[in-house]
């Protein structure tokens, strides 16, 4: 039934000349061909290849506080994120019965349905604190920034009621963001994505590093 399938109409085996990426370890890349398939003439060599480190995002975790009380005064607050060449500016009130988990999953949800390239979340540790988990969607060492970061936050200036961001945590680094390093045939290279391209032949999605002395053949 399979061959049947692949025969063309006078019952050659069609199928055959197509071209098809295969990675010898799915758990450290996944491949994809993005060459012409059915080109005959393309004489695609094997690649070997190792990788060292994964691209990662940045990620901000602010103060871990007691949920049920209170650190922020009633009234309106606002900080800025700024993010590759844009400012956003975020803006909130704080009522006299708001709790931190409040305010915290308050600008979880603001933060989220702006879209603006980083996604947040309320986190807790071993002794019930809470905290704002902010993460980047984008990968990799930014040019934006002198120490390569991808987004920033700051108390929007000149507003009477300040140190939102002080208190919450807001611009506490967590995690710098990393480029991905690989060597492909010996050569070690790194890319702002784990996700890298050979020009008419492959598309190579990094998903884990490798064991020491076990390259990935592609």
């Amino acid at each position: 039934y399979v061959a049947a399938n692949l025969t063309d109409e006078e019952g050659n085996i069609s199928g055959s000349s197509k071209k098809k990426a295969i990675s010898s370890n799915n758990k450290v890349a996944i491949a994809k061909y993005i060459g012409e398939s059915s080109d005959k003439s393309d004489v695609i060599d094997d690649i070997e290849l190792n990788v060292m480190k994964l691209a990662s995002p940045q990620v901000n975790v602010g103060n871990f506080l007691q949920p049920d009380s209170y650190v922020l005064s009633k009234g309106p607050y606002s900080f800025d994120l700024s993010i590759g060449d844009y400012t956003y500016e975020f803006q909130f009130n704080v009522k006299s019965n708001d709790t931190n988990l409040d305010i915290q999953q308050r600008l979880s949800r603001l933060i989220n349905k702006s879209n603006v390239g980083v996604q947040a979340e309320v986190i807790e540790n071993a002794t019930g604190h809470t905290a704002l988990q902010i993460t980047s969607d984008a990968t990799g060492v930014s040019s934006y920034s002198n120490r390569g970061l991808t987004f920033a936050i700051a108390d929007t200036p000149g507003e009477e009621n300040g140190d939102a961001v002080k208190f919450l945590g807001l611009d506490r680094v967590y995690e710098e963001p990393s480029n991905a390093i690989f060597t492909i045939n010996g050569v070690e290279k790194s890319s702002p994505s784990n996700t890298i391209s050979i020009p008419d032949q492959f598309e190579i999605e990094l998903v884990g590093t490798s064991v020491e002395g076990d390259n990935t053949l592609i």
